[in-house]
Formats: structure tokens, C-alpha cells, sequence
């Protein structure tokens, strides 16, 4: 495996993640909607505290992402 098949196999993976953590963001969010009326303190605090690694997830894949493919970029 080359260095370029290398780099490309890990930005499909980001992206797998990128798109993993954005639709369990997204289902939290409609958990939360969906039990709005039921939900005590402690449990919207365990969902702020998820939303906000999950986003923390998301950024780093990001960031990742993006110094992958300068990488990328830099040996074409």
C-alpha cells in the first residue's frame, strides 16, 4: 500500500466518523425533543456533557481531516 493509498483509506475513515458522530448528535437531539417532558436535570445534564464530546469528536475529526488531505495535497 502506498503512502497516497495510505492517506486517502484514513480520510474515508474520518469521514465515517465525521458522519457516525453527527447522526448520533443528531439522535440525542431528537431524543431530547421527543422526551422533552420527561426528562429531569440529571438527564439533560448527561445530555449537554454527550453533546459536547460528541462535538469535541467532530471538531477533531475535522481538524484531522484537514491535515490529511494538506498531506495529501503536498505529495501530488
Amino acid at each position: 500500500m502506498s503512502k497516497k493509498d495510505r492517506v486517502k483509506t484514513k480520510l474515508d475513515l474520518l469521514k465515517s466518523l465525521i458522519l457516525g458522530f453527527m447522526t448520533a448528535l443528531f439522535g440525542v437531539g431528537g431524543y431530547t425533543f421527543a422526551n422533552r417532558n420527561e426528562l429531569y436535570l440529571i438527564d439533560y445534564a448527561t445530555i449537554g456533557i454527550v453533546s459536547c464530546i460528541l462535538v469535541g469528536l467532530i471538531c477533531w475529526c475535522g481538524f484531522s481531516f484537514k491535515k490529511e488531505l494538506d498531506k495529501l495535497e503536498k505529495m501530488k
